[in-house]
């Protein structure tokens, strides 16, 4: 609060200053006594609610003190890096300057409010030197930006053609952060943040692609340890994306698969062709002799033929749970149709026990969710 007013003190002195070396105004603006000082309301940051919360008592006169000379005010400015908005802060003290006017000509004090109007307004001719002075430096200002913007093109062009091609993230980070180590100027730091971000987005959707492969093989061939081994690799790689593809819960999943793999079934195979058994599990599942045809596809997971086994599992779940199903549908009907309570809380609970078996033989059923509704149904009926 007490750099803002000091940055306000000399700004208005300044605005004192440059009037009072015109020639114009013959009042003199320092026409009030000390003692008929106004109170004026000066804003202060309160971090809490950010009120007005003091009063300041000035004289008309704004002389300000002998220590706030130029080179201190600039000396406290640099040290706190207090940069002016001038969108913001010249129409707050403009806005400021007229409030006081009609301050003190509420009170009564005409000339003294004449007076301070005259300070402001012969500022005009000033002003437009600013503007000039802006516009000149604002010229130099665009000049500079193509000159720079020349000097970076070839390192900027380097990491468009990197992420053109999908570069690692590793690797382009090293040449944005080059390229913000130089001080381009905010717009290309940013330019160069957002190429970070567009190779991020790639590196995570060849990574993805990357895993999905390797599980999908790992199905196929059965070579866990192989995939889990590729899987390392891929931490190493993209070790910035642990949590994006939870590369650890996937070799968790992958000694999982390899455990499921008894040692016996791998020695049936042996002496058993897999495309034989996968055909007889095919021609079980059409004769909805679901127990055998769940087995063989069991033991066809430690087979090369586990790819397809899978897919026959899939198919042997949706027509067992269908079977289910309507079983349950059955089930439910006769049990509305009873009035012996016994009887169709027996009928509810033989319905709800197919359901169980459907979800606990195949828990990865597709329409699993559509089960759980149905039995929930059943079980709301059945505590009726």
């Amino acid at each position: 609060m007490f750099y803002k007013l000091l940055f306000l003190s000399f700004t208005v002195s300044f605005f004192i200053a440059c009037g009072s070396s015109a020639p114009t105004p013959k009042i003199d603006p320092l026409a009030l006594k000390e003692s008929e000082g106004l109170v004026i309301k000066v804003p202060t940051i309160d971090t809490t609610s950010s009120t007005l919360s003091s009063e300041k008592t000035i004289s008309d006169s704004i002389v300000p003190p002998e220590e706030t000379t130029t080179s201190t005010t600039d000396s406290i400015l640099e040290e706190k890096q207090l940069v002016v908005n001038p969108y913001r802060d010249i129409p707050a003290l403009v806005e400021f300057v007229l409030k006081y006017a009609d301050t003190l000509l509420s009170k009564g004090n005409s000339d003294s409010a004449a007076a301070y109007l005259e300070q402001f307004i012969v500022l005009k001719p000033l002003w437009d030197g600013w503007q000039a002075q802006a516009q000149d430096l604002y010229s130099k200002t665009k000049k500079t930006q193509a000159l720079r913007a020349e000097e970076f093109k070839s390192l900027t062009l380097q990491i468009l053609n990197m992420n053109s091609v999908g570069a690692s993230f590793d690797l382009l980070k090293t040449f944005t952060d080059s390229l913000i180590l130089m001080n381009p100027g905010d717009s290309l730091v940013f330019w160069a943040q957002k190429q970070n971000q567009i190779a991020l987005q790639k590196n995570l959707k060849k990574a993805r692609q990357e895993k999905e492969k390797i599980l999908a093989e790992a199905n196929k061939s059965n070579e866990f340890k192989t995939a889990q081994e590729q899987i390392v690799q891929l931490k190493t790689r993209y070790h910035y994306f642990e949590d994006s593809l939870q590369l650890q819960s996937t070799l968790v999943q992958l000694k999982e698969m390899e455990a499921s793999i008894s040692e016996q079934d791998k020695l049936f195979w042996q002496t058993n062709d897999p495309q034989k058994s996968l055909e007889q599990a095919e021609k079980w599942i059409a004769e909805k002799n679901y127990s055998k045809a769940r087995t063989i596809l069991i033991k066809l997971k430690s087979s090369a033929l586990r790819q397809k086994s899978l897919e026959q599992m899939e198919v042997l779940a949706e027509s067992f749970c269908n079977e289910e199903r309507k079983k349950t549908s059955v089930l439910f009907q006769a049990s509305q149709k009873t009035s012996n309570e016994i009887q169709k809380k027996k009928k509810l609970t033989e319905a709800i026990d197919g359901l169980n078996r459907c979800l606990e033989q195949y828990p990865e059923y597709s329409q699993k969710e559509k089960v759980i509704s149905n039995r929930q149904f059943l079980e709301k009926e059945l505590s009726r």
